[in-house]
């Protein structure tokens, strides 16, 4: 039964990629559009949504120190191995291990992990965590991904004081960071906002969950994914088996409370962030392969999400509904 449940929460998210696809294949819409897509997500949905959960919300209720530490740890867990594998494995330049280890720790909190995990556990244990999850993402990993494309492409006779100043334009520039900055300062200062612009946020926002899908089923290459497949196989593996476990470490080791613990680990079992491939685009690396993984990583939580959930109620039994 919990597998049937999991495949029909899983549908929403899967019909939306398969549209993409068949789209494109019937030549409705051509490629792009999904660059179209991507920038719209980019500039416009990801930011409203982040504004929208951070503006109101206490940082302490946020960033509550353990789930936070937690946190912290799976981000740079999972950013350095998959770092090292591109670099050192698979001899890949650096600019495109960054971006691979962005794949590989940044996972699609909001986007598929909001509405499955508000039916598995209820908003308590849903809510704040998601927004937490995502804003460490925004400000650890995607500022280190930045920096590190920027060092990667910098010649030999550049000096490095430069490339770091461009490095934090670019940060600044990059509206996934800067909304993040600013709903959290938005925050701290207690801004009150006016209901008709936190409407705007919610429903610019609301756009976002299947316009991502379906330009991640647009931006589906089966001809790349036939060429990259080792390390496609190997960075989703990563991202949902070995993240999954380390989910379940980690939250025995910080010992999270259980609604919490089960949160994390749910969590860390989700696919690749939709809004990876956008970043991807901006930087104009790994743009095709963070496609294909993202895909891979939703597809196979159809089988992943049902085990997570047997094993997380197994340790912290009393949790998931």
């Amino acid at each position: 039964m919990l597998f049937l449940h999991i495949f029909a929460l899983m549908m929403p998210v899967i019909i939306p990629v398969a549209l993409g696809f068949t789209f494109i294949r019937l030549g409705i819409f051509r490629p792009e559009h999904g660059d179209a897509l991507l920038k719209f997500l980019l500039y416009a949905t990801f930011p409203a949504i982040i504004l929208d959960h951070l503006v109101g919300q206490p940082l302490a209720v946020l960033f509550q120190p353990a789930f936070t530490a937690a946190t912290l740890a799976f981000v740079v867990i999972m950013y350095g191995v998959v770092l090292s594998v591109y670099l050192f494995a698979f001899q890949r330049p650096m600019a495109e291990a960054a971006m691979a280890a962005l794949t590989g720790s940044f996972v699609s909190a909001g986007i598929v992990g909001l509405p499955i995990m508000l039916d598995l556990i209820g908003p308590t244990y849903t809510i704040v965590p998601v927004i937490a999850n995502t804003v460490i993402s925004l400000v650890t990993a995607v500022p280190v991904t930045v920096l590190l494309i920027q060092v990667g492409r910098r010649s030999t006779s550049s000096k490095l004081l430069p490339t770091l100043g461009r490095t934090f334009v670019e940060v600044l520039k990059n509206p996934l960071v800067l909304s993040a900055i600013a709903g959290l300062l938005l925050s701290l200062l207690a801004v009150p906002i006016p209901g008709w612009l936190h409407e705007t946020f919610e429903k610019v926002g609301d756009a976002t969950f299947a316009t991502a899908l379906f330009a991640v089923g647009m931006g589906i290459d089966p001809t790349l994914l036939r060429s990259d497949l080792s390390q496609i196989l190997v960075l989703s593996f990563f991202r949902i088996v070995v993240s999954s476990a380390l989910g379940i470490i980690l939250a025995t080791s910080f010992d999270l409370p259980p609604g919490y613990a089960v949160s994390f680990v749910i969590m860390a079992s989700l696919p690749t962030a939709k809004s990876v491939p956008p970043i991807a685009q901006q930087y104009g690396v790994f743009v095709g392969q963070s496609f294909q993984v993202v895909t891979l990583t939703t597809l196979a939580m159809v089988i992943a999400m049902p085990i997570v959930c047997y094993l997380s109620g197994m340790i912290w039994p009393g949790i998931l509904r």
